[in-house]
């Protein structure tokens, strides 16, 4: 559950440092801007994992407040959605085709 809350930390800041940025990009080239994007990256990846183990978890197992947050994370996922590099794009497509699947049903949580 803690890494959903700090994915969704680390997404939240990159969409409004990035929109704040307007139309001039984040810096690429400084070590802050590499690590950055590797830091969403990663947490784009752990995203995808986590939603593709709920597909695969038996139905009613997934506790209601992670399910809530990843429904939750889909948002801000997709406020992703025209920012970084093309590594970045990758990643951010892979994810939001995982949640294809998971959307679908709600078979996964608790009641």
């Amino acid at each position: 559950y803690a890494i959903l809350l700090r994915a969704k930390t680390v997404l939240t800041k990159f969409v409004d440092d990035s929109s704040l940025s307007g139309s001039v990009p984040l810096p690429r080239y400084n070590e802050l801007s590499i690590n950055r994007v590797s830091e969403v990256n990663f947490v784009l990846r752990a995203i995808r994992t986590i939603v593709a183990a709920f597909k695969t978890s038996t139905p009613g197992k997934i506790d209601t407040d992670t399910w809530n947050i990843v429904i939750e994370l889909y948002d801000v996922v997709t406020d992703c959605i025209g920012y970084g590099s093309d590594r970045f794009s990758v990643a951010l497509k892979l994810v939001l085709k995982e949640y294809t699947g998971l959307l679908s049903f709600k078979k996964y949580a608790k009641n």
